[in-house]
């Protein structure tokens, strides 16, 4: 996990083409985290999605409630 996310609230994964993924992922932040930092994560976990899955040709994360 990451720190600061609560959990997966929702995840989809949307084939574009040949080994092209495009991801929309729902995440929960805890409670106290503040919103720049939320903000930051979330840019945070996209470069870590496109690092170790190349395949991932773009990715939407959006913060919500779980």
């Amino acid at each position: 996990g990451m720190a600061g996310v609560d959990r997966l609230a929702e995840l989809r994964c949307v084939e574009m083409g040949h080994k092209q993924l495009l991801v929309l992922a729902r995440v929960s932040v805890r409670n106290d985290i503040p919103a720049g930092e939320a903000e930051r994560l979330m840019v945070r976990l996209r470069g870590r999605l496109k690092a170790e899955h190349p395949e991932v040709m773009e990715s939407y994360i959006e913060l919500g409630p779980g």
